[in-house]
């Protein structure tokens, strides 16, 4: 799965860890929504059911578009 977070998601990112006290921002993907899709973030210190990406320690579930 590719994900690409600019600079300015990560800054934003870091800043909503740092406000959550959370370790990992979380971006969850079901269905629904207008296009189909319905994108979810959340906060957690437990990252096993995510796949983790980038410096900035965003973990990605897309178990939903299996």
């Amino acid at each position: 799965m590719m994900l690409n977070i600019s600079d300015n998601a990560k800054d934003y990112l870091s800043n909503a860890l740092s406000n959550s006290g959370k370790k990992y921002a979380t971006l969850n993907v079901k269905g629904g929504g207008c296009s189909g899709f319905k994108y979810e973030w959340d906060f957690t210190d437990d990252p096993k059911e995510y796949q983790v990406l980038d410096d900035i320690l965003v973990a990605v579930s897309y178990t939903h578009l299996r």
